[in-house]
């Protein structure tokens, strides 16, 4: 009779499962009791009380002498955009949150062209970024990608932490804010755009058939390919300890010599105002 009674169960549980897919009974595990929170605490849109509006006029302000870029390059970011009274992860992540890019362009707007301009709308903000490079990209893997270069930022905060930022992952194309890259030791996790992406996986799913992850790093693993330890030191290695890091385009058009042999960057890797999808910014800053 127990016999018999479980075989019964099993077929049952197995029936419910089936039915569940089928009919739209949702069959879920258990989701972080933190989820929520997570959801509803994070900032996510512009809040005036981040940006410091009595900052010092731009007619009262030094700007970097630039050779090769616009004569009011950083002036014209500096009026366009607001300071932020902290330069900390919080004010960070609620600007990247609300910049969304044009369109990727592998001709006239690449990474270079999308983290310069990014470095642009930053720095008018006030915050103290850099532009990072690598002679070859990270495929899906992690593995290194010899046949191609890469561009990202780096933003120093004022406690002197530094936060990498995807800087394509603004433009249209492929669009994921706030570009955020996860550090292996986890700091300032719910901040990157991976977590940010699992909170909208959890939004969305949530009231349908979807067996959803039941944390933050089962949703990583249920990536193809998984997004596992391996993958995560790789990231932090390539965008936390580049290649190249400078302040400006400027320093990678004038370029470096190795013996007799200069190498560097044109300016039309960094001319993002001049594409037709700036038009605005084209005729504000000068030639």
């Amino acid at each position: 009779m127990n016999k018999n009674f479980k075989i019964i169960s099993v077929l049952f549980s197995i029936f419910l499962i089936l039915y569940g897919y089928i009919g739209g009974i949702g069959i879920f595990i258990n989701l972080d009791p933190t989820i929520n929170k997570d959801i509803n605490e994070l900032p996510t849109s512009y809040n005036d009380s981040i940006f410091d509006y009595g900052a010092p006029n731009s007619k009262f302000k030094n700007y970097h002498k630039s050779v090769y870029l616009p004569k009011n390059y950083y002036k014209i970011a500096d009026e366009t955009y607001p300071d932020v009274k902290n330069k900390d992860i919080d004010s960070l992540y609620v600007v990247l949150m609300n910049i969304k890019l044009p369109n990727y362009n592998r001709n006239d707007y690449d990474c270079s062209d999308v983290s310069a301009q990014l470095d642009w709308i930053l720095e008018g903000h006030g915050f103290k970024t850099y532009l990072a490079s690598s002679p070859y990209s990270l495929d899906k893997y992690g593995n290194i990608n010899n046949n191609s270069g890469h561009m990202w930022l780096i933003v120093q905060l004022d406690s002197g932490e530094k936060v990498a930022i995807e800087s394509t992952y603004f433009t249209q194309h492929s669009f994921h804010p706030p570009g955020i890259i996860l550090r292996k030791d986890m700091k300032y996790k719910k901040y990157s755009y991976l977590y940010r992406d699992y909170i909208g996986y959890i939004k969305k799913y949530s009231n349908s058939n979807y067996i959803l992850p039941n944390n933050f790093e089962g949703y990583l693993l249920s990536y193809k390919p998984p997004i596992d330890e391996n993958y995560i030191n790789k990231c932090d290695y390539y965008y936390y300890h580049p290649k190249f890091i400078h302040d400006t385009p400027d320093e990678y058009i004038e370029g470096y010599y190795d013996g007799n042999v200069r190498y560097y960057m044109p300016l039309s890797e960094f001319d993002w105002w001049s594409d037709d999808y700036n038009g605005y910014f084209k005729n504000q800053l000068d030639g």
